[in-house]
């Protein structure tokens, strides 16, 4: 628990501790070798201690990374603990999932996460007290979804700031793409919160914060928005689809600001669900 201290094994965790300096219970330098170690062991869990971390992760499912304090305290203060790099997490069969707390993901180039899973595979990519950052360039995202058909890819998060130049959330996939916010918050700077290009798409959030802008959910295909106890914030629409999809938000501070004058705008088969909310800006229509 916080404030326990162990040199030799870290609270019995984990044999797998990464730190930047080998010695006093760090038995890897990289983050890549702890977690091929620790697949290999038949899964478990990473500890990562405080540091700069700069590496392309491959991550794989059932092995957990988890941030440590630099003088052994459970867990680290957020962005104690920074990697920095483009990660990879695919599923290839069957159900795989990932887990990473308290740990800071920065993208130095390109999107931080790509989310994959072969075709009848179940990919979730999990985050808690945790940040993602691509802000380096133009147009990074920060999390890409690709699942192919009759798959799903899904990224999670709870307690989790996301920060983006570009979309916050890219579904690229043919199959089922689909993001779930708890509590933190979303932003992207210059593009939409969920962009919806291929597949079945679908943003779900309650108790947080998201602002795009251009729209929370947009993109060339259609999708589902589902929102509760929560404040979006954009400067195009809320939500704008080219083809139908739904929206279904409650509880919640909307301010829109799009030109248009709707802050729900779709084609014929678009449905709009909506109860107790605070609707601010421009925008106050359904197209």
């Amino acid at each position: 628990m916080p404030g326990w201290s162990n040199s030799d094994n870290k609270f019995g965790l984990t044999p797998f501790i990464v730190g930047t300096t080998l010695g006093d219970g760090c038995n890897y330098s990289t983050v890549q070798s702890a977690i091929n170690d620790c697949f290999a062991a038949g899964g478990g869990v990473v500890g990562i201690r405080s540091g700069t971390y700069i590496e392309n992760l491959t991550l794989l499912p059932g092995v957990d990374l988890y941030g440590f304090d630099v003088d052994g305290r459970l867990p680290s203060a957020l962005a104690k603990v920074l990697i920095q790099g483009n990660h990879t997490f695919s599923v290839a069969a069957g159900f795989g999932a990932q887990l990473s707390q308290y740990i800071t993901f920065s993208a130095l180039a390109g999107d931080a996460f790509t989310v994959q899973a072969a075709a009848g595979a179940q990919a979730i990519l999990a985050m808690k007290f945790s940040g993602i950052e691509s802000l380096t360039n133009p147009g990074q995202r920060a999390v890409v979804l690709n699942a192919a058909l009759g798959a799903g890819a899904q990224f999670a998060t709870d307690n989790t700031n996301i920060n983006s130049t570009g979309n916050c959330f890219e579904g690229i996939g043919p199959g089922s793409n689909a993001v779930f916010l708890s509590l933190g918050n979303c932003n992207s700077q210059s593009a939409n919160a969920y962009e919806a290009t291929a597949g079945s798409n679908n943003l779900t959030g309650e108790y947080t914060t998201i602002n795009a802008n251009f729209n929370i959910f947009g993109g060339t295909n259609g999708g589902n928005l589902t929102v509760h106890h929560s404040r979006l914030s954009s400067v195009q629409e809320t939500a704008n689809f080219p083809v139908s999809g739904s929206v279904d938000i409650r509880h919640s501070e909307v301010t829109s600001s799009a030109a248009s004058g709707f802050w729900v705008d779709g084609v014929l088969g678009t449905t709009a669900s909506f109860g107790d909310i605070l609707l601010s800006g421009s925008a106050q229509g359904i197209g």
